[in-house]
């Protein structure tokens, strides 16, 4: 029995073990592999793709020697010199202020570094999303969102662009497990980083204001106006006042750097719900469209959607909010609630702007882990599995099937990710009716009792 029992205590280990093993080659291998055809023969030349990354540097080098970020001409000017193409830089001075200390490397090392942060912001995360399971789960758990990691290919996606989203997966989980524990200042601080970092978490504050989370809400709050402060002390109320117009051209139907000809809202890996009605419904260089409507059209019902999805989820996030309906949903039932509306505040923040790229889904990862952790039938988790494979499978697969051109049902084929993002949401909003609907069952079960 000795023998049997420490076999039964290695082979746990030894899972953890094989799994980070793979997700190790899958990371450093076949990211640090020289691509084939590349003129770069340095060993890492695939994460020196870098095509985010290079203007959060760029960005975090012009605000360190005192330039606005937001200068075409100075950021295609620091480009030039590096022998390097860039993207605009579209962060709030925040984003560029926090990447302040990778500015003094050179842009390779630079890169490099941030390369070995993602690793360390995406296991860590991992982990934290695997506390929330019971203690005896923790280590499968741990294994099993390691594993659905290695073959998540919007974290290859991060990684060879050198993006934010495994830190964002961070700060929005530390937000989550931190609040759980009750360390309100700490939650708070970690989503008021990430909100400044890039905005879209904010909705997440907001989604606090609905669920009548006043605690929270004031210490989110607080360290963001702290933080935002502290930024505007260092580079000036200018900064930020130029970013207004980079937000605006970030709008339905708009691009920033449009005069030379980047039409970011509508390229095809760009899986939002404004991409996907330009594509279907207008002229564009991606598909051929299912009727050529019009801009104004595919920018309306971009509006439209939006706002449904907005209202809806804020109904949902609203309702069961009472004083005498948590007293009867209990810790445990409150508990259930409020990260299912984690859940579904994640993916509606993903879903309303105009730029939903497709690497932004290793933030799916967390809502995707809650769904399958309140799963109780089979075909819940399913659909969880299906969704997942939408949005882990590289988009360029699904555009591979599409017809040459694309149209018909090649269209659809080009927003995969969204349908998958969609289907994930239709799931936790299950879940989050089907949790309140049975606390108010037991209630009722409980008063006809007595």
């Amino acid at each position: 029995m000795d023998k049997r029992s420490a076999w039964m205590r290695a082979l746990p280990l030894a899972a953890t073990a094989a799994v980070l093993a793979l997700y190790g080659y899958r990371q450093i291998w076949l990211l640090a592999a020289v691509p084939a055809g590349a003129r770069d023969k340095y060993p890492t030349a695939r994460i020196h793709q870098a095509n985010d990354f290079k203007h959060l540097y760029f960005g975090a080098v012009l605000v360190r020697m005192g330039e606005s970020p937001y200068d075409e001409t100075a950021m295609r000017q620091m480009a030039r010199l590096a022998g390097v193409s860039v993207n605009p830089y579209v962060y709030l001075p925040f984003t560029a202020q926090a990447m302040w200390p990778l500015s003094y490397l050179t842009l390779r090392r630079a890169i490099e570094t941030w390369f070995v942060f993602n690793q360390f912001f995406l296991l860590s995360s991992l982990a934290l999303i695997a506390l929330a399971w019971p203690s005896c789960r923790h280590q499968a758990a741990f294994v099993a969102l390691v594993l659905v990691g290695a073959g998540w290919y919007p974290l290859t996606r991060t990684l060879t662009a050198g993006q934010l989203n495994c830190a964002l997966l961070f700060l929005i989980a530390a937000h989550w497990r931190a609040a759980e524990r009750g360390w309100n200042w700490l939650a708070g601080l970690a989503l008021a980083l990430a909100a400044l970092f890039k905005i879209a978490p904010a909705f997440l504050i907001l989604a606090l204001l609905l669920q009548r989370r006043r605690r929270l809400l004031d210490w989110s709050v607080g360290w963001g106006a702290v933080l935002l402060l502290a930024s505007v002390l260092w580079c000036g109320p200018g900064r930020y006042l130029e970013f207004i117009p980079v937000l605006r051209q970030m709008g339905y139907g708009e691009s920033t750097w449009a005069d030379v000809g980047f039409d970011f809202y509508r390229q095809p890996f760009n899986q939002s719900f404004n991409a996907f009605f330009h594509r279907a419904l207008t002229q564009n260089p991606a598909t051929q469209p299912l009727i050529n409507a019009g801009p104004d059209l595919a920018n309306a019902l971009t509006v439209g959607v939006s706002l449904a999805l907005l209202l809806g989820a804020a109904s949902l996030i609203m309702m069961n909010r009472g004083r005498e309906f948590l007293r009867q949903a209990g810790e445990d039932g409150q508990r259930e609630m409020n990260d299912l509306d984690l859940a579904i505040s994640v993916i509606v923040m993903l879903l309303l702007p105009s730029l939903y790229w497709d690497h932004y889904g290793v933030l799916l990862l967390l809502p995707g882990a809650i769904i399958a952790q309140y799963s109780r039938h089979w075909w819940t988790l399913a659909l969880v599995a299906v969704a997942s494979a939408l949005i882990a499978i590289p988009q360029g697969f699904f555009f591979s099937l599409a017809p040459s051109p694309p149209h018909g049902v090649g269209v659809l084929l080009f927003s995969m990710e969204l349908w998958g993002t969609l289907l994930l949401l239709a799931v936790a909003v299950a879940l989050r009716l089907s949790v309140a609907s049975s606390i108010q069952r037991e209630a009722q079960g409980q008063g006809q009792g007595i």
